[in-house]
């Protein structure tokens, strides 16, 4: 029987491909603010906060705000697969499809991936935000903002797994230290942030945060119980790219506001090439998938990003 691309499916697998792209979970973009790029490096321009309004007195007083600049040059990715005539002939189960579905999964969680390696090097020297200074860092200040702690520790009492009572400690030790960060004029950063607050974690960690999540409540006056539920803590991200040794980092992002902790800068969508046609598999002998982007994923507002380390 002559190759027919459309008698073996080529579409199919196409389309497995896609919607293992549009399903499952992904953390990265719950926590990147996302930039369209036209050009291989992107100049940007992060604005420093407007001046304090002052008195009206004789006359206006024109005041300049401060504009940080950070160049972010974009990374191209590939994956490339060959699936060979043979097998693809001989395929009776539909594997062959389910083998392009997989590649689909493999590039929605890829960036996953690679948000896990920037959070393991964030408190690493040389790995530094658009300030210069080590992404999460003991001591950083930018303009008037005065010292700013973005990598914390805390105990916790049965090891380095937080109970539920040790999460809703830490909440509230990370909340009060995002309130303590300042803008370049010297005023509280984090208010508007702060309305919603996720954490990333490792799967060790993910009892205890949601059974937190459950106990956030209060005794009124009248001895009603009322529930906060999720008003201190928007939700946790299972990052299970992280590895065992460090289920013990948790990190914590201020999200309720425009900037955010970091950065997706995309040049080129993805492209998704199917090579099926019956000169294109008498060349490879198969069939082949093709596919590109250009993207960096990449460290953006360190006073949106802390770093709490269970001891």
């Amino acid at each position: 029987m002559p190759w027919t691309p459309d008698h073996l499916s080529v579409k199919g697998a196409l389309a497995s491909f896609h919607q293992a792209m549009e399903a499952g979970p992904t953390v990265w973009d719950k926590h990147a603010q996302t930039i369209n790029s036209t050009t291989d490096t992107e100049a940007l321009v992060f604005p420093g906060f407007m001046p304090i309004p002052r008195e009206f007195l004789d006359s206006r007083q024109f005041q300049g705000a401060r504009d940080f600049r950070y160049n972010v040059t974009n990374k191209e990715y590939e994956l490339s697969l060959l699936v060979t005539r043979k097998n693809w002939e001989d395929d009776q189960t539909g594997t062959i499809n389910a083998r392009f579905g997989e590649s689909g999964e493999v590039w929605r969680t890829y960036k996953d991936s690679l948000l896990t390696t920037l959070l393991a090097n964030g408190n690493v020297a040389g790995n530094t935000g658009w300030d210069g200074v080590v992404y999460h860092g003991d001591s950083r200040t930018i303009g008037d903002s005065g010292t700013i702690d973005n990598n914390i520790s805390g105990a916790a009492a049965t090891g380095t797994t937080l109970t539920a009572a040790e999460w809703l400690t830490t909440i509230n030790s990370v909340r009060t230290s995002f309130y303590g960060f300042n803008d370049d004029r010297g005023r509280p950063f984090n208010v508007q942030a702060l309305t919603k607050l996720r954490a990333i974690i490792h799967p060790d960690q993910e009892r205890g945060g949601y059974e937190a999540m459950n106990q956030m409540s209060f005794t009124g006056g009248s001895g009603a119980t009322n529930e906060f539920g999720r008003a201190f803590l928007d939700g946790v991200d299972v990052l299970p790219y992280m590895a065992s040794g460090d289920s013990d980092e948790l990190y914590f992002s201020a999200l309720g506001s425009v900037r955010k902790p970091f950065i997706y800068q995309e040049r080129t969508a993805l492209e998704v090439v199917v090579l099926g046609s019956a000169d294109d598999v008498a060349l490879n002998n198969g069939v082949m998938l093709l596919t590109r982007q250009r993207f960096v994923l990449t460290y953006g507002e360190p006073r949106r990003s802390i770093l709490f380390t269970a001891t």
